[in-house]
């Protein structure tokens, strides 16, 4: 009688089992397969009140804000506003999200746009930065998870008990600095620009850039083209059976796509955009699920042309 008394108090002392992740994005069947408690579910949206509102989230699921994943520093002597966390403040984050040393962490977001990707990849690679790996992205966000017949809750999420995650240093391969960006004008890893066409020739650009154009010898590669719709309306206009989600294109399409647009990745890679944020998804395609060694410019041109001496280039007469 003790003993079995004993071996019950065991099984119901025992932690919950931990999941990993089977690759860097994982679909809803597997995350909905994984026993209660054995991975963290992180959404972020761009505000928490988002939760909420319509459709909702994934029960348990938990809300980080864009913002939240954002840093300044003074780098040089000259102020840095966009840019990610600290260890610290990355540490800081994902205790207060609950999440533990070695768990199982899989990042959501709405799924219906190319931009919520970003900000998932984002908090992905701050992940992966900071030295814990067992992360994944769930590929068409809540939105493939509501598509998958699962149901969401608009309940407000329950506060977690303070996680024990313990942040290491940032990891050299993973994270470029502008001395690194400057010596790949040079050779060495491709610079390859995440943003839209526009920014990149000079049309535009937002005002915590400034100056229009692009790193010289930078490849383009948009952030929307990682991506596409699945669900909706039928072809014959039919009402939607089930929601729009964006899922990360198959690995032999995402190729085409670099070679069609003459990106050349065969000696690694350094992915920027203005702020770090949509360079985020190029950086997670190409190192994560291509395979090719690519590092982030966090700073990305907000940084680069905090110095007005760097070289940009546009194709648009000044």
């Amino acid at each position: 009688m003790a003993a079995a008394a004993l071996a019950a108090t065991a099984i119901l002392a025992a932690p919950p089992a931990v999941a990993e992740v089977p690759g860097p994005l994982v679909a809803p069947a597997w995350l909905a397969e994984q026993p209660e408690g054995s991975v963290v579910v992180l959404d972020v949206r761009e505000e928490p009140g988002a939760f909420g509102k319509s459709p909702g989230r994934i029960a348990g699921a938990l809300p980080v804000s864009f913002k939240d994943l954002r840093g300044s520093r003074t780098i040089d002597g000259q102020e840095v506003t966009r840019l990610s966390l600290t260890a610290e403040g990355f540490q800081d984050l994902m205790r207060g999200r609950g999440v533990d040393d070695g768990e199982t962490v899989v990042v959501t977001w709405p799924g219906d746009s190319a931009i919520g990707l970003t900000a998932a990849a984002y908090l992905y690679w701050q992940a992966r930065l900071y030295g814990h790996d067992d992360v994944a992205i769930l590929d068409g966000g809540t939105a493939a998870w509501a598509a998958s017949g699962r149901a969401l809750t608009q309940d407000a999420p329950a506060d977690p008990q303070p996680g024990t995650f313990t942040a290491a240093a940032a990891r050299d391969d993973l994270l470029a600095t502008t001395e690194e960006v400057q010596a790949a004008l040079d050779g060495g890893p491709q610079l390859i620009d995440a943003r839209p066409l526009a920014l990149y020739i000079g049309l535009a650009a937002p005002p915590y850039v400034f100056k229009k154009g692009h790193i010289p010898g930078a490849d383009l590669l948009p952030f929307p083209f990682l991506t596409k719709p699945v669900g909706g309306k039928g072809d014959k206009g039919d009402a939607a059976a089930e929601p729009v989600r964006m899922v990360v294109h198959e690995p032999e399409t995402l190729r085409r796509i670099a070679a069609d647009l003459g990106v050349d990745l065969s000696g690694g890679a350094i992915s920027y955009c203005n702020s770090g944020r949509t360079s985020a998804s190029t950086w997670f395609v190409l190192n994560e699920v291509l395979g090719v060694p690519t590092q982030l410019y966090d700073g990305s041109m907000h940084a680069w042309t905090l110095d007005p001496q760097r070289p940009v280039a546009t194709a648009l007469a000044e």
